[in-house]
């Protein structure tokens, strides 16, 4: 397991922990990554529940990355009321919605609404 750590407002992937001064308590971002299968995944939480925030993650540090990451799928879990829970009446309320995750030359972004749990698959 990789941790997607942080030195400012971008994350980034590292085998060995850096230092942490920036990190906003709003956003949690964990990795993981396997080099033989070439397949990864983020997995985001929002906390804030009040501001969307950006989130930059840089994998180029993954070992033997070798080729830019690509995408293979995204989503996010969120409701417009943070209240909101699944129930037996109501099984729908809280429910998967697609989350963009642009990627440029091994960095990912992703937007997060308030209050919103998020992952997002990976391969190389």
């Amino acid at each position: 397991m990789v941790d997607a750590m942080a030195s400012s407002s971008v994350y980034c992937a590292h085998a060995e922990p850096v230092p942490l001064p920036a990190l906003r308590l709003f956003t949690v971002a964990v990795a993981t990554w396997d080099q033989k299968t070439r397949e990864g995944m983020i997995l985001l939480v929002n906390r804030d529940e009040h501001n969307a925030h950006d989130v930059t993650i840089d994998l180029t540090s993954l070992p033997g990355l070798g080729e830019w990451p690509s995408v293979t799928s995204s989503q996010m879990l969120l409701s417009d009321d943070i209240y909101r829970t699944n129930t037996a009446d109501e099984p729908d309320g809280v429910t998967l919605q697609p989350l963009s995750a642009a990627l440029d030359e091994g960095r990912m972004t992703v937007s997060l609404p308030p209050v919103t749990w998020a992952s997002v698959r990976f391969t190389a």
